[in-house]
């Protein structure tokens, strides 16, 4: 994968587990063995390590104790002139298990394949304004007011509680613009970083469209892990009923018994649906990003029927370099976007990584 989306010259591999692992028994990854392939693309070994942990595991990730994913609902923004701060709105925030229809999934899976309609969440995926505030005039949060106006009106809305939850990061999370957080904000910052993949997929996506979208490097991760969630859909449901039509933000636009997306048309169905999301970029920067996951996605689910249709453990083996080929062409191609922290980058990293872990 390069800056567009293809990348020709890594290609991971392990002739047997006993070449990727110190431990096959244990799955103690042999980083060393993976080594220059890090090398190949200046991907630091530490951080390749914080992306895979020392100990493989493919299965279900474990969730944290206390996951911080707090939403705030569209009635509360509607009454400021721009997006409020996190502190602003603190107190009237609401915890994910509170929300109606709202789950946090956890990995992909060919077992999975959860559609979006249920949920009545919406990831906003934007830029910053400036490095202090997204939204300094306001004109970020009457985008989302109006984009998300005609949803609000149909019945269905009505009969599903009246209400909407966005994630907005600059809403959600505590941010680091004034300076250092304090010890508790900061425990929440890492803890709600922490489940940002998982939010992503299990909420529509809202797409506050920009010149440079996909030229900042968390725009890129945002849009990139919803397109995780889009192709479980394609690879567990493969018939006409994946709903990607009819999520809150987009049900108004079909008939209740109307059109529903078509599976056989990937490339267009992709394109429309972003579309309707409210992303202006080219087709060919969206379907090289999603063509990648796609391909991924694929590749992990038949390799899941095959071997445990076979009784056989050789998924590990397929998983784990086929996981490092997509973490290392992932960091070339994020090191030539633009973040406000370079820290940022290996942030995101970590995020696209983790939603592409896959369980059988």
């Amino acid at each position: 994968m390069n800056t567009d989306g293809g990348f020709d010259g890594l290609y991971v591999w392990a002739q047997s587990a006993s070449d990727m692992f110190t431990d096959v028994e244990g799955r103690v990854i042999d980083f060393e063995y993976f080594r220059p392939y890090f090398d190949q693309v200046g991907l630091p070994l530490e951080l390749a390590k914080s992306c895979l942990v020392d100990v493989f595991d493919k299965n279900a990730r474990k969730p944290a104790s206390d996951p911080f994913v707090k939403f705030v609902p569209l009635s509360v923004l509607t009454r400021y002139e721009r997006l409020p701060s996190y502190h602003e709105v603190a107190d009237e925030l609401v915890d994910h298990r509170d929300v109606p229809g709202f789950a946090l999934q956890g990995r992909l899976s060919w077992w999975g394949g959860t559609d979006l309609s249920a949920s009545p969440c919406v990831f906003v995926s934007h830029r910053w304004q400036t490095e202090d505030h997204p939204d300094p005039t306001g004109s970020e949060l009457r985008r989302i007011v109006e984009r998300l106006a005609p949803a609000r009106k149909r019945r269905w809305f009505a009969r599903s509680a009246g209400e909407m939850y966005l994630w907005i990061d600059f809403c959600c999370l505590p941010q680091r613009t004034g300076g250092p957080l304090a010890p508790g904000d900061e425990e929440d910052f890492r803890a709600g970083l922490a489940s940002l993949a998982e939010v992503v997929k299990n909420c529509d996506l809202l797409v506050l469209d920009s010149p440079d979208y996909l030229d900042r490097a968390w725009c890129y991760a945002e849009i990139l892990v919803w397109l995780c969630k889009i192709a479980e859909i394609h690879f567990t449901r493969t018939d006409s009923r994946t709903n990607l039509f009819r999520t809150v933000q987009t049900r108004h636009l079909v008939k209740e018994r109307g059109r529903r997306s078509d599976t056989h048309h990937r490339d267009v169905n992709v394109v429309t649906n972003l579309r309707f999301r409210g992303f202006a970029g080219s087709d060919e920067d969206l379907l090289a990003i999603y063509q990648a996951v796609y391909t991924y996605c694929n590749n992990m689910a038949d390799s899941a029927q095959y071997h445990i249709a076979g009784g056989s453990r050789g998924f590990d083996y397929e998983y784990l370099p086929t996981v490092v080929n997509f973490l290392c062409t992932t960091w070339l191609l994020l090191r030539g976007k633009q973040a406000a922290d370079p820290d940022d980058i290996q942030v995101c990293l970590r995020i696209i990584i983790e939603a592409l872990k896959f369980s059988t």
